[in-house]
């Protein structure tokens, strides 16, 4: 569940990039205009009984995401990001997912692989303009 959590907001937040530049991983200072953390409730059991789950933001110079840190339970997992120049790359642990951006910056397509899912999983995307 918190893989598919992820993904989706890894894919809402995402909207340029550019070359692969250093990552100063600095939390987050202008706190108006960036995700800092967000925290959810988790039941893995289907028993009524949650754990807080705590995602922290952390940001690059050009203030793009460079890292995730999740807590949960008495557990730390990072996420870190590598930009290039028409991919992002995520990855932690047991999932790696690699996001190719078309010219505008946006995300076209994601390529996801996990020990769980040895073929991988791959998504298109388009993109719909609503006018009024």
């Amino acid at each position: 569940m918190k893989k598919i959590f992820l993904i989706l907001l890894a894919v809402s937040v995402f909207t340029s990039c550019s070359k692969s530049d250093s990552i100063d991983e600095q939390p987050p200072q202008d706190k108006s205009c960036k995700i800092q953390s967000f925290t959810h409730l988790l039941d893995e059991t289907n028993k009524g009984s949650y754990d807080e789950y705590v995602s922290t933001f952390y940001y690059d110079s050009q203030n793009r995401f460079s890292k995730i840190e999740n807590k949960y339970k008495n557990r730390i997992e990072f996420g870190r990001f590598i930009y290039e120049a028409n991919t992002i790359k995520y990855s932690e642990d047991d999932l790696e997912i690699t996001y190719t951006l078309n010219t505008k910056g946006l995300i076209v397509r994601s390529d996801s692989r996990s020990p769980y899912n040895t073929g991988g999983i791959q998504v298109n995307y388009t993109y719909c303009i609503f006018r009024t």
